[in-house]
């Protein structure tokens, strides 16, 4: 399991505008589905000027039933895995790259509170292949979900870079 810990604590200031260049250069697009960061992928993307000719679209699903209606995730996956699994967030991730006819996908799923709270689950996918991370976030509520962002852009960052 990684910790937040690999990720260099002064990352995600620049990282928005690195991940958005990276992505002009390279003339890809991307499209995001969040679940426990409840859009403050997208919302980080959004900050950077020009980031609309690559940001296909930012979907929250929170419910189970947004995960089967706009991410096409199995009512069968949720059954027997839950919503927050290896699973589903590689159905969200998977499935999204051929809905939004996308060439990057990132998914997100976790608790942010609860028994349960940090853990995460989180997929950046490509037409070679869906990479998922599994997290087990510490803090409040709000830093749980900050530290899911700042993970889920740098695997990001890291898949354009291609390290």
């Amino acid at each position: 399991m990684k910790t937040i810990f690999d990720i260099p604590d002064n990352f995600q200031v620049r990282f928005n505008e690195t991940v958005a260049e990276l992505l002009r250069e390279q003339n890809k697009t991307l499209a995001i589905a969040e679940s426990f960061t409840g859009g403050a992928i997208t919302a980080s993307l959004v900050e950077v000027d020009g980031i609309s000719k690559h940001l296909v679209e930012g979907i929250v699903a929170y419910s189970e039933k947004a995960k089967i209606n706009r991410l096409n995730v199995s009512e069968d996956i949720l059954a027997k895995f839950g919503a927050v699994s290896i699973e589903t967030v590689y159905e969200m991730s998977a499935n999204l790259l051929s809905l939004a006819e996308c060439d990057i996908t990132v998914a997100t799923t976790g608790y942010a509170s609860g028994e349960k709270a940090g853990l995460c689950f989180i997929a950046v996918g490509e037409c070679e292949g869906v990479h998922i991370f599994k997290y087990q976030f510490q803090g409040t509520r709000k830093q749980i979900i900050d530290q899911g962002v700042k993970a889920a852009l740098f695997h990001l960052y890291k898949l354009l870079k291609k390290i």
